[in-house]
């Protein structure tokens, strides 16, 4: 049985995160793979999502965030499968030792060059570098929002990750690439 786990949820879901969730569950699903979606992160975990955050909610969970920071370093030692998302992703890289690189804030919707291909999503942060981060299967974006959804090779990644293959319908693949033409980047 494949442990999605989700960091508070209710809270983590700045920009509709959770549909990262809500994806790979269709996906796992679809494929007639057991799983169970949990908010409680543990070790043995096969994937893992950080979402992103007000400055409240990080504030708040700032202290439940560092005790993730020993499990998360060896998640991103081993590349298991993760993904951190926007607020979450800027705090917790420092204490993974990711260095990231900082300017003015730009709020927009980009395109970011990966070893994946492309990955879209809408950016609003001061980190100029790296904007999608990958170690093997550890992810960590400024790109928020249901990510999965918007970034097909992305999600064949992760799903690969779990064991599974990864193998979306054509009609999966050419959403994603239909809304990026006409309304983000056309």
């Amino acid at each position: 049985m494949i442990r999605v786990s989700t960091f508070k949820p209710e809270h983590f879901n700045n920009n509709g995160d959770q549909g990262n969730i809500e994806v790979l569950s269709f996906c796992l699903s679809a494929q007639g793979i057991e799983y169970v979606v949990t908010d409680q992160i543990e070790p043995a975990d096969d994937f893992v999502l950080v979402g992103d955050a007000s400055i409240a909610a990080m504030n708040h969970y700032e202290s439940d965030l560092l005790e993730l920071v020993p499990l998360l370093a060896k998640r991103l030692e081993a590349g298991k499968a993760t993904l951190l998302v926007g607020r979450a992703y800027e705090f917790l890289a420092p204490h993974l030792g990711l260095d990231l690189q900082v300017g003015a804030r730009r709020s927009e919707f980009l395109k970011v060059s990966s070893d994946l291909g492309d990955i879209m999503g809408y950016h609003n942060s001061e980190v100029v570098e790296p904007r999608f981060f990958v170690s093997g299967n550890f992810f960590g974006t400024t790109l928020f929002g249901p990510v999965l959804a918007k970034n097909p090779g992305l999600l064949v990644q992760i799903l690969n990750s779990l064991g599974y293959q990864g193998e979306l319908d054509q009609w999966q693949l050419e959403i994603p690439a239909e809304i990026a033409t006409r309304t983000i980047f056309g």
